[in-house]
């Protein structure tokens, strides 16, 4: 998976490490009226990926079963 926060988005940046995602890449872009500043992109791996609990899904076989899937 991709993302990217502006570098002065320090909680966004904080957020995406904690998950896994790692640099990939820097951009300049125009923001707001005529500001330049660099947006770091992100990128999410599975090996890179944080997960802190397991995931646990629910209701799978009634929603098959609404969409008729089997």
């Amino acid at each position: 998976m991709t993302s990217s926060a502006f570098i002065d988005n320090v909680a966004s940046l904080a957020v995406s490490a904690k998950l896994g995602y790692r640099p990939n890449g820097l951009v300049r872009m125009v923001r707001g009226e005529g500001e330049v500043i660099v947006n770091q992109r992100l990128v999410l791996t599975p090996e890179t990926f944080v997960r802190r609990r397991p995931i646990e899904v629910t209701g799978a076989e009634e929603l098959r079963a609404f969409l008729k899937l089997g």
